[in-house]
């Protein structure tokens, strides 16, 4: 009984929504992107600064976080077996750094 009354009270939204009523071209601030596309030359200088990155250390970790306070739990894992293992190795967050994390995808 209740499932019908839900779902009859239901259907006028589903219309609504459908025909693009609740549709609006503005958004609140909390809801746009907070980081955009680099321009091509951004990216250039993003993959040559990834490039030193990995030519420089023998190590390099791509991680959301810090070594000290990884964000999620591939993050904690690989330092973890990295500082289980005795691996020295350097890091950037890339929570903070859109760009570097958009650019290590195209990188590598």
């Amino acid at each position: 009984m209740l499932t019908r009354v839900l779902a009859r009270s239901a259907a006028p939204l589903r219309t609504a929504a459908a025909s693009g009523r609740f549709l609006s071209t503005a958004s609140h601030d909390d809801f746009k992107p907070k980081y955009h596309a680099a321009p091509s030359s951004d990216k250039d200088d993003v993959l040559k600064l990834i490039e030193n990155h990995v030519n420089t250390y023998p190590v390099m970790l791509y991680m959301k976080g810090t070594p000290s306070s990884p964000q999620c739990g591939f993050s904690r894992q690989v330092v973890q077996i990295l500082h289980a293992q005795g691996v020295s190795f350097d890091s950037v967050n890339v929570l903070d750094h859109e760009e570097i994390r958009d650019g290590v995808k195209e990188f590598s």
